[in-house]
């Protein structure tokens, strides 16, 4: 139940169900031995990533409850855990059960350093930047693989997503810290951009 396509890729059946969200078929795969942390051969993703990205619920339930690693990242350079996929998403009940399951909520990725807040908070998911920040996301944490030095709130405020901004604000978020490359503040991006 483990052997993999013969593509570069080389999914599981697991992984393959997961994505598309059969639910009776991950299952049994389950039922029958299947690993959940096998992750594909070209980025490491695994079926809880994929689950986690569409935001099939109980699939997720499934896969935590066989053994899923909630905070495993991707192989690749970006290295993402599922709380990231889920945050930039919107796939707020996944959001909840992984980090009911612990999954931390300041685990930045790889290449970017981004954290599943500054995720959320980039495509306006207000509820889930709640729920992050109930779950100690750190408001201030800067995003310094890329060498920018963003925070959650210069992004929220790039975007317009003016929820968001009231929300990071309401929890401690200092409108006064700058980029690292350039020394934009969130007032200044959000002047830049119109909002």
């Amino acid at each position: 139940v483990n052997q993999r396509t013969t593509t570069a890729q080389g999914h599981t059946p697991l992984m393959w169900a997961s994505q598309q969200g059969h639910s009776t078929v991950v299952e049994m795969l389950l039922a029958h031995g299947a690993n959940p942390n096998i992750g594909t051969l070209d980025a490491g993703t695994t079926p809880l990533h994929v689950a986690a990205d569409k935001g099939h619920v109980e699939i997720v339930e499934m896969l935590i409850n066989k053994g899923a690693d909630v905070n495993q990242r991707t192989t690749t350079a970006r290295g993402a855990t599922p709380l990231v996929f889920a945050s930039r998403q919107g796939r707020s009940t996944v959001v909840e059960m992984l980090l009911a399951h612990g999954a931390s909520p300041n685990i930045a990725t790889l290449n970017l350093g981004v954290i599943p807040l500054l995720a959320a908070a980039e495509k306006g998911h207000v509820d889930i930047v709640e729920m992050l920040i109930n779950n100690g996301a750190d408001v201030g944490k800067k995003m310094l693989n890329a060498g920018s030095g963003i925070t959650p709130l210069v992004r929220a405020s790039q975007q317009g997503h003016s929820k968001v901004v009231e929300s990071l604000l309401a929890h401690g978020a200092s409108p006064n810290i700058a980029t690292l490359n350039l020394g934009v503040i969130p007032l200044l991006a959000a002047a830049e951009k119109g909002h």
